[in-house]
């Protein structure tokens, strides 16, 4: 059995179609670097102040505890003596 091979010659194709191919590409590739800017900003927007707000609560309670702890400390107990 006999193959026969059938050779298209392909010529480059200059007309309207080829620009929004290559203008494609360049859009893919610029996509994927505004995706890594909004993560960016989501880091920015979100992240970054909820670990300030988490410190900032962190402290605020830990001088509440620290105050309350003293003012435990510091009181009489009735009927301890004490008086």
């Amino acid at each position: 059995m006999a193959r026969s091979f059938r050779l298209e010659r392909r010529i480059p194709c200059t007309d309207e179609h080829d620009e929004p191919e290559s203008e494609a590409r360049r859009s893919a590739r610029s996509e994927r670097g505004a995706t890594l800017v909004e993560y960016a900003l989501l880091v920015a927007v979100f992240a970054l102040p909820t670990a300030v707000a988490i410190n900032y609560i962190r402290d605020v309670s830990k001088v509440k505890i620290e105050h309350t702890a003293d003012g435990i400390s510091e009181r009489d107990v009735p009927g301890s003596g004490g008086d």
